[in-house]
C-alpha cells in the first residue's frame, strides 16, 4: 500500500486481511529507490498507488501490476462478488511494518493478528476511549501509527477524518478540529 492518506486506505488494508494476504503499508513520502528495496524484501507483487505516486512506484519495476487508487481499474476490482474470507491464526503476520532505516536499511517487523488485537484493547486502555460519538484525525501517514490506532476506532464505528491535504496542514486541521470537537489524532 503506497498511499497519501485517502478514504480507500482501510477498504485495502482490511481487504488484505479478509484475502489472507500481508498488509505492507508504505510511507509515501520515500525515495522510489526505498520502495524498491521494500518491494524486493517484502516479496511484494501486488501495489496500490495514488496517482501522485503510481508512476514512481511503477518505475521501480519490482511489481507485476501496480492499481490506481482510486481509478477505473480500482473501481473494477470492486465489482466481484464478495469472495469468503480466508482463516488466519492470531500469530499469522497481518503487517509488515517497515522502520525508517536510520540505521542502514529499512527493517521489516512483523505484526501479527494478534498483536493488532491486542494493540486495539490496550489502546482503549492507556489511549482514548472511543466509539460511534468520537472521531479520529488522520493527520500524520496511515501507513505508520495514525493507520494502525484506527483500527482500534474502525471497530469501534468512529468517524475517520481524513484532510484533503492528506497531511498536516495547521489551517485545515484547526478547521477539522473545530468542525469534528474532541477529535483524536
Amino acid at each position: 500500500l503506497i498511499l497519501k492518506n485517502c478514504v480507500e486506505y482501510y477498504e485495502l488494508l482490511f481487504g488484505c486481511w479478509h484475502a489472507g494476504l500481508v498488509a505492507v503499508p508504505m510511507n509515501a513520502k520515500l525515495h522510489p529507490d526505498e520502495f524498491a528495496y521494500m518491494f524486493h524484501n517484502s516479496g511484494a507483487r501486488l501495489g496500490f498507488a495514488t496517482p501522485d505516486l503510481v508512476e514512481a512506484v511503477a518505475g521501480t519495476g519490482a511489481l507485476e501490476r501496480v492499481v490506481e487508487v482510486p481509478s477505473r481499474d480500482y473501481a473494477k476490482l470492486l465489482e466481484h462478488e464478495p469472495v469468503p474470507m480466508v482463516d488466519r491464526a492470531g500469530d499469522d503476520p497481518a503487517w509488515l511494518f517497515y522502520t525508517s532505516g536510520t540505521t542502514g536499511r529499512p527493517k521489516g517487523a512483523t505484526i501479527s493478528h494478534r498483536n493488532i488485537n491486542a494493540m486495539c484493547g490496550c489502546y482503549f486502555t492507556d489511549v482514548d476511549p472511543s466509539g460511534p460519538w468520537n472521531a479520529i484525525l488522520h493527520a500524520a501517514p496511515m501507513s505508520h501509527g495514525s493507520g494502525l490506532y484506527g483500527v482500534a476506532h474502525v471497530l469501534q464505528a468512529s468517524c475517520h477524518v481524513i484532510p484533503e491535504s492528506a497531511g498536516f496542514t495547521p489551517a485545515e486541521i484547526y478547521e477539522l478540529i473545530e468542525h469534528y470537537p474532541g477529535v483524536s489524532f
